[in-house]
């Protein structure tokens, strides 16, 4: 289950400076920042209809890895560009996601439809493909800068550990572009009540 809190950021400059103050947190992991080059297809039947089931297919290039990944029950678009704004709105999304690590570079562009194996949801969605392949639907391209952030609440033994990432970048989609510009905290493992608590002080 991926659990993570997404903020949109008004600008740039703004972006560099919860970058900047991410980074030198004192709860902040060390060693533990970087800076990664993310470039994304999202792909669907011609006709959308894994959207209509809120299935979202990426294939995403990480630095260096190449990483298929599927996410189910919740709104792909949401996914794609959704969030809160800081300091307020609805930043909450939590949904099942399932990473298989790519060797081949033609899945980058035209990904198997059984990409997902023998997986419940892997079978849903050819299933759903029938006799069509998976299409290009839209493209990501952004830089992420990221850093790990531990906490720990003492009276209750509990703790946590999130990746936060500032995302600067583009939404495309033929020749329609979009800007990214977001903050993303994403649980890795521990409470998720604390890092709802660390999204309130953003």
């Amino acid at each position: 289950m991926e659990i993570e809190l997404k903020y949109l950021i008004n600008d740039e400059v703004k972006a560099d400076g919860i970058w900047n103050e991410l980074k030198d947190r004192p709860d902040a992991v060390a060693g533990s920042a970087e800076e990664k080059w993310m470039h994304a297809v999202y792909f669907d039947a011609a006709d959308e209809r894994l959207s209509a089931e809120k299935i979202a297919v990426r294939v995403r290039r990480e630095g260096d890895e190449l990483v298929a990944t599927v996410k189910w029950g919740g709104n792909q678009r949401e996914a794609l560009n959704g969030g809160g704004t800081l300091n307020g709105g609805d930043a909450v999304h939590a949904r099942p996601e399932l990473n298989v690590p790519v060797g081949d570079d033609s899945w980058f562009w035209a990904p198997p439809s059984d990409l997902f194996g023998e997986s419940e949801i892997g079978e849903r969605i050819v299933e759903l493909l029938g006799e069509e392949s998976l299409v290009p639907l839209l493209e990501t391209k952004f830089t992420r800068r990221l850093v790990k952030l531990r906490r720990e609440d003492l009276e209750k033994g509990t703790s946590m550990v999130c990746e936060a990432a500032v995302d600067l970048g583009d939404i495309v989609a033929g020749d329609r572009a979009v800007p990214i510009c977001e903050l993303e905290l994403e649980l890795l493992e521990g409470d998720s009540e604390l890092l709802m608590k660390l999204g309130d002080e953003m």
